[in-house]
């Protein structure tokens, strides 16, 4: 029985067919082990931003009803920053 070389046996197909072959197996399982972890990195940043901005939102409602409730302070806060972009357009 005679041995025939492997590409005598598969004439059609280019090294890039056999190199991508290769590489796909390895790919799809570093893939695989990679989706769990970086979907659980992406729903904690998530939730961490989502908590970022209820707290700020939380903070400029209590700005507003501060100011609100003591509406001297919002007159005081309005002249400030009008003297303060005053004195930058200068």
């Amino acid at each position: 029985m005679r041995i025939r070389r492997f590409s005598a046996i598969m004439p059609n197909l280019s090294h890039d067919v056999w190199i991508g072959a290769a590489l796909s197996v390895p790919i799809s399982i570093a893939t695989g082990l990679a989706i769990d972890p970086i979907r659980r990195w992406y729903g904690a940043r998530g939730k961490t931003k989502e908590a970022a901005r209820r707290a700020l939102l939380e903070g400029q409602y209590k700005q507003a009803i501060m100011y609100r409730i003591f509406p001297h302070r919002l007159t005081q806060f309005l002249i400030y920053y009008a003297i303060r972009i005053a004195l930058y357009s200068v």
